[in-house]
């Protein structure tokens, strides 16, 4: 953020503001920033206002503190590129601040949109986008009674722009739930291209594997990753895909025709077993993911290294 900018929103008369109004701003920023730079669907991010709740005092408490910033209702602020005349019309209404009186918890707080390096669907890269002014107001008419939701409930749609290739914005929906921000939304899906140690046969499937894992779907992705090695082993071994075989045999033939360097340092029988397993109870953790990726990388890596090493003719 930078060192200097406006406040936009309202703060109290008391001796926190214009701190903790501003160390709200950054928060709310950095959170939002963080999740969508990851460009997963699903994922969510909590603002933690212990440095806020750190300059309580007896006249404004952290059970205060904690009750007003977890629902202050939020402003998007965009500082990047201009408004058209009908926006700034909108803009320059007579809406005014929040009333005398408001209570702290229903006054409005305002935060500047992040600019982002997240993935261009044209480019085809991440690249450094930033926002198209966002408006409160909408040009459409709809009923706000019926979808008003309760103080601290919020839903948030960004336009964000590539500074490469200028393309068409992609629109991102965020969903606030008083101090948690998630990302329900995104017009252009985007996963990650497979790592390079993956085989090019392989990449579809390891792609729907990392999908599913972004969105939270473990055994979707443990899936994945057992679908994917049980085919790379029956292409390996010239096993017809659609014939049926058990788990433990298809590995144990796999392992009669791979190095024994490989086969000891990183069999894939350990990391079958494992992804048949969590998908079978529907369990599993991130981390056993993780690390079911780490040894596929490791196996592939290894067998692209030994076959390199056995067609250089000896020195």
């Amino acid at each position: 953020m930078k060192s200097s900018r406006e406040l936009i929103g309202s703060c109290i008369g008391r001796p926190q503001s214009p701190k903790a109004e501003l160390l709200m701003q950054d928060l709310i920023h950095d959170a939002i920033k963080n999740l969508m730079e990851e460009s997963y669907l699903y994922r969510s991010r909590r603002v933690d206002i212990a440095p806020i709740l750190a300059e309580a005092d007896a006249t404004w408490p952290k059970e205060k503190l904690t009750r007003e910033f977890t629902h202050r209702r939020w402003i998007p602020w965009s500082q990047n590129r201009g408004f058209t005349q009908g926006e700034q019309r909108l803009l320059n209404s007579p809406k005014g601040c929040d009333p005398i009186g408001t209570p702290p918890e229903e006054m409005s707080l305002g935060f500047v949109i992040p600019t982002v390096n997240t993935w261009c669907y044209k480019c085809e890269l991440v690249t450094l986008q930033d926002s198209i002014p966002h408006l409160e107001h909408s040009p459409y008419h709809f009923n706000r009674e019926a979808i008003a939701e309760p103080l601290g409930i919020q839903n948030f749609l960004f336009h964000f722009m590539c500074h490469v290739c200028k393309a068409p914005p992609t629109l991102f929906m965020i969903r606030r739930e008083r101090l948690k921000v998630q990302l329900c939304g995104r017009s252009h899906p985007f996963l990650p291209k497979p790592p390079p140690e993956i085989p090019k046969a392989c990449g579809p499937i390891f792609r729907d594997a990392m999908g599913a894992a972004a969105c939270g779907d473990l055994h979707g992705a443990f899936y994945h990753l057992r679908t994917l090695m049980e085919q790379h082993m029956k292409d390996q071994l010239a096993i017809p895909l659609t014939e049926k075989i058990d788990g433990d045999s298809l590995c144990a033939q796999y392992n009669q025709i791979t190095d024994p360097t490989v086969r000891d340092r990183c069999s894939l029988k350990v990391t079958f077993d494992l992804c048949s397993a969590n998908l079978h109870n529907r369990k599993g953790t991130v981390a056993e993911y993780e690390g079911a990726i780490e040894t596929l990388k490791t196996h592939f890596k290894l067998v692209e290294i030994l076959k390199e090493l056995t067609s250089k003719p000896a020195q």
